[in-house]
């Protein structure tokens, strides 16, 4: 079982590639450190990916369970990720730590590098520190840690070397711990309730519940890489007016129009996209819920899928879930502090005051403004990154098989983000503005993150 650690040999094998990487040109050095990481990862830790997947899936199914908003999840996500694969680096001798890239995380634990560790135990440990800290239902990671833990015990490797890496993975993950006790989270839960502002065009609690505004002081968050919440603010809505004759009034028809005469299609991918963590139903004096996933969440399923079907091992899957989901947790700032300052009507409340007052949109609408989309936000951060990590090529998305939709396949990961934006016009919940607005911004977070993360030295 020797080959399933780091060992004095891959340090080796590490500085040679080093004296390569400087004498070789530029694209021949980088080509030899992507077969060098590739060897490393093929040697010991090509069966790692199945954790790393398993936990992300973990989150979601949390997520789902208990109906956290798209924000919040994000911010377990990226948390996770960031502290698994802190505790895995070590065991890459071509990975780059995350600490001065990432606001605020500095002084991340080391290794001793002379002893032997398995990075599969080290990074199911980080995992299990953070979700043991951030998830409701602790119950269902300890079960996870305590399944993976047996099993890589089954195949063998020694008890100190497992003691070992799990301490070390232990103190990765409390070290992440007293980081994100840092980012403003706290703060937010201490505040007083939002007072919604009220006039002309301004969101206002839509129907069937009325919901409070979700998370209207996530612009108070520390971003991970931005440097500013407003670093890159989306192109502004059109100025609110009800004149028939004005932009808002238009875009706000083609809202109207759109719902009425749905295509097949069309309806298809408004509820295939839809990903609300909480829908309501109401029959008479029924009234019940039902829970899926949230947008990011269906973008970290589409990066486990993507990443299953390249064949990526630990490493590699380690570094698009956390560079998707950096990506994600920062376009939701950049996207929620453009929400609470414009605070845009939702076109369920202009339709019903200025068109009809009986339409109603194809799904629900989410309890917070409208400008601009956050699902066209996050999918083309998460598509940005995707196509800088893997490039681009057709693949086949599942993830809404378990509530009965069938797979739909993309040429690439910006179709999927657009039509996933497209969805929200073809709902009924977002102007074609807001969609654009949006993807704009995703882009341009994504852009960001992939040149200012570096994940390989």
């Amino acid at each position: 079982m020797r080959n399933l650690f780091y060992t004095p040999l891959l340090r080796m094998l590490a500085l040679c590639s080093a004296v390569v990487m400087l004498m070789a040109p530029p694209a021949r050095a980088q080509k030899h450190i992507q077969d060098m990481n590739d060897r490393v990862d093929s040697i010991y830790m090509q069966s790692g990916a199945r954790y790393i997947h398993e936990w992300n899936r973990l989150i979601t199914d949390v997520m789902i369970d208990d109906g956290w908003s798209p924000p919040i999840a994000t911010r377990y996500y990226a948390y996770a990720n960031v502290a698994a694969f802190q505790a895995a680096m070590p065991g890459f001798p071509m990975c780059r730590s995350l600490e001065g890239q990432l606001a605020g995380l500095k002084d991340v634990p080391k290794p001793d590098l002379k002893q032997t560790y398995d990075w599969r135990v080290s990074a199911i440990a980080a995992y299990q520190k953070i979700t043991k800290k951030l998830l409701a239902r602790s119950y269902r990671s300890d079960s996870l840690y305590t399944l993976h833990m047996q099993q890589i015990a089954a195949t063998g490797v020694p008890a100190d070397v497992i003691d070992r890496s799990r301490t070390y993975g232990e103190a990765v993950g409390d070290h992440i711990i007293k980081w994100l006790m840092t980012d403003g989270y706290v703060n937010i839960t201490a505040r007083s309730r939002y007072v919604i502002p009220k006039g002309a065009g301004m969101w206002e609690p839509t129907e069937p519940d009325f919901k409070e505004p979700a998370d209207p002081f996530w612009n108070t968050m520390r971003p991970m890489t931005l440097t500013a919440a407003g670093q890159f603010p989306p192109d502004p809505p059109a100025r609110f007016s009800a004149d028939p004759k004005s932009e808002f009034y238009k875009n706000a028809s083609e809202v109207y129009q759109t719902g009425r005469n749905l295509s097949d299609e069309q309806r298809n991918i408004a509820l295939y996209w839809n990903d609300n963590p909480i829908t309501t139903r109401h029959y008479g004096h029924l009234m019940y819920t039902v829970r899926w996933m949230t947008p990011p969440g269906h973008w970290i399923n589409i990066t486990r899928e993507v990443s299953e079907k390249k064949g990526l091992g630990m490493i590699e899957s380690l570094e698009a879930y956390t560079l998707v989901s950096i990506a994600v947790y920062d376009g939701f700032i950049s996207c929620w502090t453009e929400k609470y300052r414009s605070n845009v009507i939702r076109p369920i409340s202009y339709i019903h005051r200025y068109i009809d007052s009986t339409w109603q949109p194809l799904i629900q609408t989410p309890p917070f403004p409208e400008h601009s989309s956050g699902h066209s936000t996050i999918s083309a951060a998460a598509a940005t990154i995707l196509t800088h990590l893997l490039g681009e090529f057709s693949f086949t998305d599942s993830t809404a098989l378990p509530i009965g939709f069938q797979p739909r396949t993309f040429k690439n990961f910006m179709e999927a983000a657009r039509e996933a934006g497209m969805s929200r016009l073809y709902g009924g919940i977002h102007y074609r503005t807001g969609n654009l607005a949006g993807s704009k911004n995703g882009v341009q977070v994504g852009e960001w993150v992939f040149q200012k993360v570096h994940t390989r030295i």
